[in-house]
């Protein structure tokens, strides 16, 4: 993140304050903190909510996937799913999307076709069977986004396969 680009937040609640000023991650992680102290029932609602560690994100697809102005593409070179290759490049897509070098989240159904290798058919399957999983949804407009629980599947369950293939 650029050293001039900060996020600034004041939190009150009656006379309570709080300044927070940082990367998104940490300050969302500032007023959370500062709102479960004065509002204890907000500790349940992080439980039950999924969200994406961005930090946490970019770390796993270090050596996988790369990000550029033009969208995301694959750095593993061994073979892979589908399934995980679209994972990866829409993962890619939302991470480029939040350090603000792609201005959407999505790609399209023939820039997933280009990225994989692999026809609009085998795509279009594979696409609606992650759907049903809820791994990804479709927008109005036709691209194709990664879902939080996308996000945590891909962290959590495709990436560390295909990293203990490379070892």
């Amino acid at each position: 993140m650029n050293a001039e680009k900060k996020l600034q937040v004041t939190v009150k609640y009656g006379e309570l304050r709080a300044d927070y000023e940082g990367s998104p991650d940490d300050v969302l992680r500032g007023v959370i903190d500062f709102l479960k102290r004065v509002h204890p029932a907000l500790e349940v609602v992080e439980k039950i909510s999924l969200t994406t560690d961005l930090n946490k994100l970019l770390k796993s697809l270090e050596g996988l996937v790369a990000v550029q102005p033009s969208g995301p593409v694959i750095l593993y070179e061994k073979k892979m799913t589908i399934e995980q290759a679209i994972s990866l490049l829409l993962g890619g897509a939302y991470a480029s999307c939040q350090l603000n070098v792609l201005e959407q989240e999505s790609l399209p159904l023939d820039a997933l076709s280009r990225l994989t290798g692999k026809t609009g058919g085998a795509l279009r399957g594979t696409l609606s069977r992650m759907k049903e999983k809820q791994m990804i949804e479709r927008l109005p407009e036709g691209g194709y986004r990664i879902t939080h629980l996308g996000l945590k599947r891909l962290v959590d369950d495709t990436i560390p396969a295909l990293k203990v293939e490379v070892k």
